[in-house]
């Protein structure tokens, strides 16, 4: 597992996301790197990095990305941004009354046809929550953690069964 987000675009092969302090776009076809989030702490000389990136299939002008790692002190600076315009526009949309601080999120899954329709899995559980979901991209979150061990779960992915 990294220590930055990188993600490929879901639909242009050209094109890469990396988070590093920033959410980054790099297209291949122009060879140019272009920073599409101001997601920095400008409160603070600390550096915040992006752990995980995620761009939603169906519609690629939704992108979320997470701020934060769990061995990092500043647990204030843990938060989960939402963009709905490929990037000029970023909503902290980070669950919970406070709590998420003291879990860290570890990676986000994207329904491919709902890009509201998100997962978060938890670095460590926190009152029984271990994976977390929104059907409205990120105003209300639910705790679909039953009958997952007590354990962190570090990576997640969704998965459509019929």
């Amino acid at each position: 597992m990294t220590n930055f987000g990188l993600t490929m675009h879901p639909t242009n092969p050209n094109v890469i996301f990396l988070g590093l302090e920033n959410v980054w776009r790099y297209d291949n076809l122009s060879d140019e790197f272009t920073r599409i989030s101001t997601l920095t702490d400008s409160t603070s000389n600390k550096r915040y990095g992006i752990r995980s990136i995620a761009v939603s299939p169906s519609d690629t002008n939704v992108i979320y990305a997470v701020r934060g790692h769990p061995q990092w002190n500043d647990i204030d600076k843990r938060r989960l941004f939402k963009t709905t315009d490929g990037g000029i526009n970023w909503n902290d949309i980070t669950p919970g009354n406070n709590w998420i601080k003291y879990t860290g999120i570890s990676d986000i899954a994207i329904n491919p046809e709902q890009p509201n329709e998100i997962f978060i899995s938890l670095f460590r559980n926190h009152a029984g929550k271990k994976v977390l979901s929104s059907n409205d991209g990120g105003s209300n979150w639910s705790n679909i953690s039953d009958g997952i061990p007590n354990l962190p779960v570090n990576s997640i992915r969704y998965m459509k069964y019929e």
